[in-house]
């Protein structure tokens, strides 16, 4: 929220206002498990926010049973229209996604509120798109979606963009790709409060701030690496490419912000660099917080390892929807890929992680 002096800050806290829905339960629990409330990272994002400097009165972050699809959807219209034509966005969802079924036999890609089910129904993710589009008349907007098929969301925005060329700047940056399943875990909320944090390792330039395109690169490596995802981002040509997220501090070099593989307990983990000294190295498990670190020496330290990666034209088949389908690889990045599927138009065209790939088979 702070950038160094000379920098322009992407939400300055006097002009930025927070709508947040963080949902860990829902009425129907049946169909839609609980999360863990302990440690929430959607609550943590919120209060570094405020302690940035946002003003009190330009947050809104509702949270599990009074997020109701209702209640969504009014509130987040009465909260465009307050916002002032120098005012700066932050939209954050957390919880379930899911794809529900429309009357005339299309499917729509949704939120899930505290309320869904199939009277009530879900909360678009391309409809919130579309009404910030329309609704909101501030400077920019940042929208964060962290869930199954939050890709859905970034697509829209996507979309959106060029239809309404002389709409506001959006921005977008989901956890998971429009078809895929997201993690239970918190990763990616984690980078973004990570990236507000100010942490070294969100700044992969080291030029001292993180900026939005950084953090939506850690993400995505974050993601990708951590939990065979792919993050995917809508951030537009006219974004400030220098406008920071944060000015970064603390220790960095060495080791510290590697993904690695660590030994504890007799078992290897998956986890984070954080700090260094003496030798010793505390790493910060996938999954676990603060209070789970461990100091190791570097003999239980092993780099992440290198999922297998398919070059550009390879012919692979893809898991989805647990069948096999053929495909073949357009492009790699970081270990995720651009596939198209065989005999489908380029409207099926999606990044899937190493893990959803096979080579072909005959």
């Amino acid at each position: 929220m702070v950038a160094h002096a000379g920098v322009e800050a992407a939400f300055p806290a006097p002009k930025t206002w927070v709508f947040a829905a963080g949902l860990l339960e829902w009425k129907d629990e049946e169909t839609l498990g609980s999360f863990p409330k302990k440690n929430r990272q959607d609550a943590l994002m919120v209060d570094l926010l405020r302690k940035a400097g946002v003003p009190d009165q330009q947050i809104l972050y509702i949270q599990d049973k009074d997020a109701t699809l209702k209640r969504l959807q009014s509130s987040l219209k009465t909260f465009l229209q307050r916002i002032p034509r120098d005012g700066v966005l932050v939209f954050y969802y957390c919880g379930h996604g899911y794809s529900e079924e429309s009357g005339d036999g299309k499917s729509e890609v949704v939120f899930a509120p505290w309320d869904a089910s199939d009277k009530v129904g879900g909360w678009s993710m391309g409809g919130v798109a579309s009404q910030i589009y329309e609704e909101f008349h501030g400077r920019r907007a940042l929208l964060l979606a962290d869930c199954c098929h939050s890709g859905e969301m970034v697509k829209a925005a996507r979309q959106l963009a060029t239809t309404h060329p002389d709409g506001p700047l959006v921005a977008a940056v989901s956890s998971s790709s429009a078809r895929e399943n997201s993690t239970g875990d918190w990763t990616f909320t984690e980078a973004f409060v990570a990236a507000l944090s100010g942490r070294s390792w969100t700044d992969l330039d080291s030029d001292g701030n993180t900026t939005l395109r950084e953090f939506a690169n850690f993400a995505a490596r974050d993601m990708t690496a951590f939990q065979a995802q792919h993050s995917t981002c809508e951030i537009p040509d006219s974004w400030p490419a220098d406008a920071a997220l944060a000015a970064t501090s603390g220790p960095r070099g060495g080791r510290i912000g590697e993904r690695v593989n660590a030994h504890a307990d007799g078992a290897w983990w998956k986890g984070r660099v954080i700090d260094e000294n003496a030798g010793k190295f505390r790493v910060r498990f996938v999954g676990y917080f603060q209070d789970d670190d461990l100091w190791l020496a570097a003999k239980d330290l092993r780099p992440l390892e290198n999922r297998k990666r398919y070059a550009p034209g390879t012919p692979v088949d893809a898991k989805w929807k647990n069948k096999w389908w053929p495909a073949v690889v357009l492009e790699e990045k970081d270990g995720s890929h651009l596939i198209h599927y065989t005999g489908y138009d380029e409207s099926w065209d999606e990044w899937a992680p190493a893990e959803r790939l096979r080579p072909r088979q005959e």
